[in-house]
C-alpha cells in the first residue's frame, strides 16, 4: 500500500466498511470491463470492444479512470501497477515508442503520485527489460517533481517508511543518462544530487570525481548494476543485468591491461627511440610485457589474450563494448 493512502487509513463503522468493500468489488469488475473502452475512447476509436485487449498507445485520462472505477483511486493505482508488472516481454521497443507497461505505470502514478515502487521499479523495468529509456526518464522526472514539491507535506515517519531510499530515483536517472544514453554531462548532476540524500551509499560521495576518469566510469557502472541486481526480483531481468555486468567487468579488465601495456611501451627506451614498429616487433614487446608483469594470458572469463595488428590487446571471449566505453 502506498504512502498516500496508508497514511490516512481509518477504521470505519461496520456498515460503511461493508458498503465500501462492495463498491470496491463492483468498481474492480467494472474497471476490468471498461478499461478497454477507455483505450478506445481516448484513441478516438468508436468500434466495439473485443475480447482481445487493444494495444494502448496513448495515456489515459486519470479523471475518466477514476469515474470508471467509482472513485476507488488507490485500488485503480494498484491494479494498473500490477498489470504493468505482468509484461513479461524482454523485447526492445523501437526508439520513440513505449511498451504498454509504460502507460500502466504512468496512469498508476497519476492516480497516486506518492507510489514510490512504481517510480523506482517501473523505471528500472522500462530501461532494462524494454530499452525504453525515454519512458523511464519521463517516469523518473514525475517522481522528482513529487519528491521536491509534495513529499515534504507528508509526515516524516511516512517519508522514512515509504521513501527511505529516495536517493535511488536520481541515481537511476544518472545511470540511464550515463550508460544508456552516453551523456555524462546530464548524468553528473543526478549523481551529485543522489549523494546528498539520506541513506545514499558512501561510494556516491566520490562519484563526481570518478566520472572524470574513464576507469571510474567502469567502476561506477559495475557498482550501479550490482545495486540494480540486488533490488531486482525477476530472475530473467537479473540475468540480463548480470550479463551486462560481466561485459563491463571484461571491458574494465581490457581497459586496464591496455593502459598498462601502453605505460610499459612508453617506459621502454627501445620503443621510444623507434620511429615505427612492425607487427613482429610489437609481438616481442607483448611477450616481454607478459613476462615482466607476470600476467596470465587469459582474461577473467577464460578467454585468451592476444595483441591485435592495431597494437591493442583483445580477447577471444565474445565481447562488445557498451555504454559508450572503449572496451
Amino acid at each position: 500500500m502506498s504512502l498516500s493512502i496508508k497514511n490516512y487509513l481509518r477504521i470505519l463503522p461496520t456498515r460503511v466498511e461493508l458498503a465500501t468493500l462492495l463498491l470496491a468489488v463492483l468498481a474492480f469488475l467494472f474497471n476490468s470491463w471498461s478499461s478497454g473502452m477507455l483505450f478506445k475512447s481516448l484513441s478516438g476509436s468508436t468500434s466495439s470492444v473485443t475480447s482481445t485487449e487493444p494495444t494502448q498507445k496513448e495515456k489515459l485520462n486519470p479523471i475518466l479512470v477514476q469515474i470508471s472505477g467509482l472513485g476507488q483511486t488507490q485500488m485503480l493505482a494498484d491494479w494498473y501497477w500490477m498489470r504493468g508488472l505482468q509484461d513479461s516481454s524482454l523485447s526492445h521497443v523501437a526508439k520513440g515508442e513505449h511498451p504498454d507497461s509504460f502507460y500502466d505505470f504512468s496512469i498508476s502514478t497519476d492516480l497516486d503520485p506518492a507510489y514510490y515502487e512504481v517510480y523506482g521499479l517501473g523505471a528500472n523495468l522500462l530501461t532494462v527489460a524494454r530499452n525504453d529509456h525515454d519512458g523511464a526518464l519521463e517516469l523518473l522526472e514525475k517522481a522528482q517533481g513529487f519528491r521536491k514539491n509534495q513529499l515534504g507535506l507528508f509526515p516524516e515517519s511516512s517519508r522514512k517508511e515509504f521513501w527511505w531510499n529516495e536517493y535511488w530515483l536520481p541515481l537511476l536517472t544518472g545511470y540511464i543518462y550515463l550508460f544508456e544514453m552516453n551523456d555524462i554531462a546530464k548524468a553528473a548532476p543526478f549523481f551529485t544530487e543522489a549523494s546528498s540524500l539520506p541513506n545514499s551509499p558512501p561510494f556516491l560521495k566520490r562519484l563526481t570525481e570518478r566520472l572524470e576518469k574513464q576507469d571510474g566510469q567502469y567502476e561506477i557502472g559495475i557498482r550501479l548494476i550490482n545495486r540494480m541486481i540486488q533490488i531486482q526480483k525477476d530472475e530473467s531481468l537479473q540475468a540480463s543485468l548480470k550479463s551486462k555486468r560481466d561485459t563491463l567487468v571484461l571491458g574494465f579488465f581490457l581497459f586496464e591491461i591496455n593502459r598498462d601495456f601502453e605505460d610499459f611501451l612508453q617506459n621502454n627506451s627501445r620503443y621510444r627511440k623507434s620511429l615505427s614498429e612492425n607487427s613482429a616487433s610489437m609481438q616481442r614487446y607483448w611477450k616481454d610485457f607478459l613476462s615482466y608483469r607476470k600476467i596470465d594470458t587469459k582474461d577473467p572469463f577464460g578467454g585468451k589474450l592476444l595483441l591485435g595488428s592495431d597494437g591493442r590487446i583483445f580477447t577471444t571471449t565474445p565481447h562488445q563494448a557498451i555504454f559508450g566505453l572503449p572496451y
